[in-house]
């Protein structure tokens, strides 16, 4: 955000430089992020990045040589900066509130690429591989089973309806010894 800051200057009119020495907040000066420099004193606009006549000849460091010709002015005149403040402080809080409220979707990474869902119908479209399941509630209608384990479910499974017939009809047998 942009802030009309006091930082500790040394203006120096005849040599037409600004030596910006600290800036509240800011760890290095950089060029990139001045807009404005005026001098309150005498009312006049010396540096604007919005003019192409109120530019900086050099800078070194922290030094600005500025365009405007300041020679007439006093190294005592108050002079007012617009500088960009990088405050990323309020961003990088939001960022780790926005990480902790989205840490639940770390559970369902690579779901998606296993499964297929589709929606509107509630059914599994295409499953092209999935490592474990732990449970299903019940299946109504299973079609192409292809295979039980290592064994093909074409013979299986109807044996296994024969079993659980055999069994169901267990307590119906008699046996008599002739």
């Amino acid at each position: 955000m942009k802030q009309v800051i006091t930082p500790q200057v040394v203006f120096t009119p005849a040599a037409k430089t600004v030596r910006i020495r600290e800036i509240p907040g800011v760890d290095s000066f950089d060029i990139r992020n001045l807009y404005a420099i005026i001098n309150q004193t005498t009312g006049a606009l010396i540096y604007s990045t919005a003019s192409a006549t109120l530019g900086y000849t050099a800078v070194t460091a922290d030094t600005i040589t500025l365009e405007f010709d300041t020679t007439a002015m006093s190294s005592a005149d108050v002079l007012q900066i617009i500088y960009e403040v990088n405050d990323q402080t309020e961003l990088i809080q939001a960022l780790y509130e926005l990480i902790d409220r989205l840490a639940f979707l770390a559970g369902a990474r690579g779901l998606l690429g296993d499964i297929r869902v589709n929606a509107t119908g509630g059914t599994i479209g295409t499953v092209s591989t999935v490592s474990t399941v732990s449970s299903i509630t019940s299946v109504n209608s299973l079609v192409n089973m292809a295979q039980l384990g290592t064994f093909p479910a074409q013979p299986i499974v109807p044996s296994l309806t024969n079993i659980g017939a055999s069994q169901g009809n267990i307590n119906n047998i008699e046996v008599t010894i002739s």
